[in-house]
């Protein structure tokens, strides 16, 4: 059909979406429309309409999903699959590609910039409207409280610390990783690091069960606790191989104590 010569009624999108409600496309034609579809770009009038379309548009407002829904939301979402995850951290995270670092940059014009920053500069934030906060507020009571929330493990966050979890224990553990965080490499300045339990009990407060993390990376920890568990459990052992070579060489050299990391 020539573009623009056609207008659909609002009844033909009515009978045209209902004859489409509960269809489900295959594989293959998902994979055709993608095949077809790729490396256009939409022009701006194209976005503009679009933008139009979809402004108001009350189809997902207020629905919640069924417990069901959840479960399988949750089961098939593959940044909570470790093997998955591992591949979008460090240095393999794509955003630290220079290239994809260049593009990023590209995108963010001066004129972008100081039109994001007007808009949600002051009362024009939308997380400073009262509303918006009320809103938030009653979200986070009811729906994100206790066993509802997804990183419930049990209430084990209001166990306490074993005694000996001190700061002058933290110092050390610190001191032995060079205030070094484990996973990204970042070294403590005016923010101290976190010492995180390797194997999530307070309680079991060995040195060989406590690392050095920022802040950042010991808040991904709260997911995929098993994947961190044993990746921080074959880190520390390399560190106890390491302090055995040591220990080896100073028998044989009784003089150069400095050669010996500091576990």
């Amino acid at each position: 059909m020539p573009s623009g010569v056609y207008v659909r009624t609002a009844e033909h999108n009515r009978i045209n979406s209902e004859a489409h409600t509960g269809m489900k496309l295959s594989a293959e034609h998902k994979k055709h429309i993608g095949e077809a579809n790729k490396g256009k770009k939409r022009s701006e009038e194209t976005k503009r309409r679009m933008s139009e379309v979809m402004t108001g548009n009350q189809h997902a407002l207020g629905h919640v999903h069924t417990e069901e829904a959840k479960r399988k939301i949750g089961e098939n979402n593959a940044m909570k699959r470790p093997e998955v995850s591992a591949k979008f951290m460090g240095e393999n995270n794509p955003a630290k590609r220079p290239e994809v670092r260049r593009k990023i940059g590209e995108g963010w014009t001066e004129g972008r910039r100081r039109e994001r920053s007007e808009a949600t500069t002051g009362d024009r934030n939308p997380m400073k409207r009262p509303e918006t906060k009320r809103k938030m507020s009653e979200i986070m009571k009811t729906a994100m409280l206790g066993e509802k929330n997804p990183m419930w493990k049990g209430g084990i966050s209001f166990e306490p610390y074993g005694i000996e979890f001190n700061n002058a224990l933290k110092l050390r553990i610190r001191q032995r990783d060079n205030f070094t965080c484990q996973m990204c490499g970042a070294i403590e300045n005016s923010r101290q690091h976190h010492v995180h339990h390797i194997d999530y009990n307070k309680k079991n407060n060995r040195k060989e069960n406590l690392i050095t993390l920022c802040w950042s990376c010991h808040m991904k920890t709260n997911f995929n606790r098993e994947y961190w568990e044993a990746l921080f459990k074959k880190l520390m052992l390399k560190k106890m191989s390491k302090v055995e070579e040591g220990f080896a060489f100073l028998s044989k050299n009784p003089l150069k104590t400095s050669q010996i990391c500091n576990f």
